[in-house]
C-alpha cells in the first residue's frame, strides 16, 4: 500500500489529505468499508506490483492480482443478480475457485465448493512460505472471509469425484484445481533428485547441501525466492 499525506492552508489553518494509490486499485470501496467498520471485508493490496506498476512501466493496461475487474469496469459493469438462479458446484478452493464462488453468490446462485485439502487458499499457501512473500496471504484472508459472509457451502478435505458431482446434480460445474509443476524437456529432468519449487516449500522432499536452482523460463519470483529460501537454510545454492 502506498500512502501520501499532504497539507495545505485552509481558512481556519487546518487541513490534511491522505491519498492511497495501489490500495484503491485493489479495493475502490476501501474508504467506505473502513468508515462502516467493515475492515475484514477490505481487499487489501499485497504489494506485488505485477499488474499495476509492473505493467504501466511497460506501456500495458493496468490490472490487479487482487481485483480482476481493474481496467474492465466499463466492459463488465457491476455485479448484478441473475434472472435465473442456478446451483453451481466449484472444484478447488484456491483464489480462482473462491473468486468464482464469490461472484456467483453475489449474483444470487446457490454455490457449493469442494477442496481436497483441509484449508482454503490453494497455491497461495505455498507462495507465502517464500521470503518476503507473506503479504500474499492477504489474497486468502479476503476470499475466505467472503465465503463466510456470502454463505458459500464449503467442503474441506473432500475430493470431488464424478460420483459426488452427479449426486449434487448441479446446473454448472467449475473446475478450478490449479496448475501442475512444469518440468522442462531436458535430459535428466525426470530423475529423483529433480524437484519442484512446491516440493521445496512444502518440505515434501529432502534437499541436499549443494543445490542448483534452474529457472524453467518464467524469469519470475519462484526461482529467486527458492534460491533465497535455501541459502537462508545453509545450502550452497547456484542459480
Amino acid at each position: 500500500m502506498i500512502l501520501f499525506r499532504a497539507k495545505r492552508s485552509w481558512p481556519d489553518g487546518q487541513g490534511d489529505m491522505v491519498g492511497m494509490i495501489r490500495a484503491l486499485i485493489a479495493d475502490p470501496e476501501l474508504p467506505n468499508k473502513a468508515r462502516e467498520g467493515r475492515t475484514e471485508e477490505i481487499r487489501s493490496c499485497i504489494a506485488c506490483d505485477q499488474g499495476c506498476i509492473g505493467r504501466v512501466f511497460k506501456g500495458k493496461p493496468m490490472t490487479c492480482l487482487q481485483n480482476a475487474t481493474v481496467g474492465l469496469e466499463k466492459k463488465n459493469g457491476l455485479i448484478e443478480p441473475s434472472s435465473i438462479k442456478k446451483k453451481v458446484l466449484i472444484v478447488g478452493g484456491g483464489p480462482g475457485g473462491m473468486e468464482t464462488a464469490r461472484v456467483a453468490r453475489l449474483r444470487g446462485h446457490e454455490v457449493i465448493l469442494y477442496e481436497k485439502e483441509k484449508i482454503l487458499g490453494g497455491q497461495v499457501n505455498i507462495a507465502v512460505k517464500a521470503p518476503g512473500r507473506a503479504e500474499f496471504g492477504g489474497i486468502t484472508r479476503y476470499l475466505v472471509k467472503q465465503m463466510e459472509l456470502l454463505g458459500v457451502k464449503v467442503n474441506l478435505g473432500v475430493t470431488a469425484t464424478s460420483e459426488l458431482v452427479a449426486k449434487e446434480n448441479p446446473d454448472a460445474v467449475v473446475i478450478a484445481t490449479g496448475s501442475k509443476p512444469y518440468k522442462p524437456p531436458i535430459p535428466g529432468a525426470d530423475q529423483s533428485n529433480v524437484v519442484s519449487v512446491r516440493d521445496v516449500f512444502l518440505r515434501t522432499v529432502s534437499v541436499g547441501e549443494k543445490v542448483a536452482v534452474i529457472d524453467s523460463g518464467e524469469a519470475h519470483w519462484p526461482c529467486c525466492s527458492t534460491a533465497e529460501y535455501l541459502a537462508e537454510r545453509g545450502r550452497q545454492v547456484e542459480r
